[in-house]
């Protein structure tokens, strides 16, 4: 899992580790031709984006880390040949 909001990545933590479920979480958004990216944090968070949409709403403004799906794949070791 790719989570771009920091405040919500302990969050996604303990929810998954209360689930005894087993995956990964990225603190990180996806992006290309940039190592880092703003990411604008909305008092309501499920409206916070990589986009201002009105700076009203901002509470935050972080700079992320970027991955993108190539490095997320080879970082899992994942070949989607075998999927197809």
């Amino acid at each position: 899992m790719v989570e771009a909001n920091p405040a919500m990545v302990s969050l996604l933590k303990r929810n998954r580790d209360l689930n005894h479920c087993q995956f990964d979480i990225l603190p990180a958004m996806v992006g290309y031709g940039s190592d880092r990216g703003t990411f604008y944090a909305n008092e309501n968070f499920l409206t916070s984006s990589s986009i201002l949409t009105d700076s009203r709403d901002v509470v935050n403004v972080t700079e992320v880390k970027t991955v993108n799906l190539s490095s997320i794949l080879n970082q899992y070791q994942i070949d989607l040949h075998s999927y197809l």
